[in-house]
């Protein structure tokens, strides 16, 4: 009795203690057989499973409105790759508190959208008619970070139907899908088996192929924020054996680590680039691990800071004078060496600052009587100093603008002392204001022409070495421009620039012969080029 008694306790004492460790054990368990998540959230930001359809904007009172609303809502709800959510405000938000066009540009809204809407990304369209045309653009924005991930636009100068509208609206939606970093994703996993969200429609066939991917990192414009490229990781392969009009069943055949091919795995188009003459590889392993560390190929970066200017060619120069006893004298020349160096510095996509030097040197007739010397030389200097906003008109920072400016003018035109004297050195300077615009001919932006006036608000003007009393001065600048954009990074440009000083003296000075006007007038050609960095 004694032994069946610490029997039955060792019985009971072990049978507590098995139940113990099952309980630990079943708790240890995870639905996945592979429970190390391996998407970052910059992958996971980009699965994009529902689209809602922000309000479009336009600015000609909304004759475009509904119909871009209505065709967008209608082309995602026929698409089978994404699922479509109706757009609505976030709680206590209306229509009347939003400029449509601004919704981009504000990051908690767009986090509030995207909760109210459950959805994974928004589109979003901004029409501008203009003298150029109708130019139709159509943007992406995701939860990574709230920010566009994908923008593509459309100019016609003729087309204004509204049928006509949907169409070009129509072939935005093809880029935007085209221009994802992704051909499809995995929607479930079992075992080696694998469910994709793509099929026929999408142009896969039994046994293709199909490389997977994680996106490890979005590269972004510094600027306009979109989506310039990514990085990503190869981490396996699969083969399709059942391809049905709207998804795709497949296996797994090669992953670099159990587990790493899972729900939402991004997976890459079935088309490879190959060269005549090298042999193709069969083993897929070498293939992944060769791209083990490997990063997507990243075009260059646009221009996102600013750009450098330098001009050269010749300027038509003339001054006149008039002295208080009426006589009147000119000297100048029709083809003096001129020279241009600049810089504007993009501080953000609305602000810039601008500096630009230019000078010109020349002999010129002394054509007074008797003064000597015969031969004049001159040199003439001015730096621009510019605080402007350019606004876009379109929103493209490469399209149609309209930018203002302020800033600081200083200008000397220097020449060789004569006696006796009919022309004499002066020096300008006073705060200016500037006007202009940028209007892109072709639909590529690359061809333009420009316009810009500067006006001086102060105006100084000293003579030297002898003077003729105080002045009050005139000063005005214009110019016209056209460029074309060679490459990203170099713009060639040519300018006619006129800029004309005027200016009456009170005959006060200590010139024995005081002037009573002066009247300088360039009018500069050049040419040359722009770097944008």
């Amino acid at each position: 009795m004694k032994y069946s008694l610490i029997f039955l306790t060792c019985f009971f004492v072990f049978n507590f203690y098995v139940q113990q460790i099952d309980a630990q054990i079943k708790n240890l368990k995870n639905n996945s057989p592979y429970p190390t998540k391996y998407l970052g959230d910059e992958d996971a930001n980009l699965t994009l499973k529902t689209l809602t359809v922000g309000p479009a904007y336009d600015n000609v009172g909304g004759i475009y409105q509904s119909a871009a609303e209505a065709e967008l809502s209608q082309l995602i709800s026929q698409d089978q790759f994404w699922a479509y959510s109706k757009f609505q405000w976030p709680n206590g938000t209306s229509a009347k508190d939003q400029r449509a066009d601004s919704i981009g540009e504000n990051s908690k809204m767009l986090q509030q959208i995207f909760a109210a809407t459950k959805s994974n990304g928004l589109l979003a369209t901004t029409v501008t008619k203009s003298s150029q045309g109708l130019n139709v653009q159509l943007t992406l924005f995701t939860q990574d970070k709230n920010m566009p991930l994908i923008e593509v636009s459309h100019q016609d100068a003729t087309t204004f139907e509204i049928s006509k509208f949907k169409e070009i609206l129509k072939n935005l939606y093809v880029q935007i899908k085209l221009k994802l970093p992704y051909k499809a994703f995995i929607t479930s996993r079992r075992g080696n088996q694998v469910t994709i969200n793509a099929g026929a429609d999408s142009g896969l066939k039994n046994g293709d192929q199909l490389s997977v991917a994680h996106i490890i990192k979005i590269n972004r414009h510094p600027k306009l924020k979109f989506m310039i490229g990514v990085e990503k990781q190869i981490t396996g392969q699969i083969v399709l054996n059942k391809v049905e009009q709207h998804s795709s069943f497949g296996e797994i055949i090669f992953e670099k680590e159990a587990g790493v091919i899972e729900k939402n795995s991004k997976l890459l188009p079935p088309d490879f680039i190959q060269y005549a003459g090298l042999e193709k590889k069969s083993d897929i392993s070498a293939v992944v691990g060769a791209e083990k560390n490997a990063a997507e190929w990243v075009p260059p970066l646009q221009p996102q800071f600013g750009k450098l200017t330098l001009l050269a060619g010749f300027s038509d120069y003339k001054l006149s004078t008039v002295l208080q006893n009426s006589a009147s004298y000119d000297s100048g020349n029709s083809f003096s060496p001129t020279f241009v160096l600049g810089g504007d510095l993009w501080i953000t996509n609305e602000y810039f600052a601008q500096i630009s030097l230019k000078q010109l040197f020349f002999k010129g007739q002394n054509s007074l009587a008797g003064s000597n010397p015969q031969t004049l030389n001159y040199t003439v200097n001015t730096t621009d100093l510019l605080f402007g906003y350019k606004y876009a008109l379109n929103g493209n920072f490469w399209g149609p603008s309209l930018s203002g400016s302020v800033g600081y003018l200083s200008g000397s035109t220097k020449l060789s002392d004569s006696s006796p004297t009919a022309f004499s050195s002066f020096d300008v300077s006073g705060f200016q204001i500037q006007a202009g615009g940028h209007f892109p001919v072709t639909e590529k932006n690359d061809v333009g022409i420009g316009v810009d006036a500067k006006f001086l608000l102060t105006k100084y003007l000293s003579e030297s070495p002898v003077d003729s009393g105080p002045a009050s001065p005139t000063i005005t600048q214009f110019n016209i421009y056209g460029n074309y954009l060679y490459t990203s990074n170099i713009n060639l440009k040519a300018e006619m620039v006129f800029a004309a000083i005027n200016s009456s003296f009170d005959g006060t000075g200590n010139r024995a012969n005081p002037a009573r006007s002066i009247d300088e007038k360039i009018t500069s050609y050049l040419f040359g080029i722009e770097y944008l960095f």
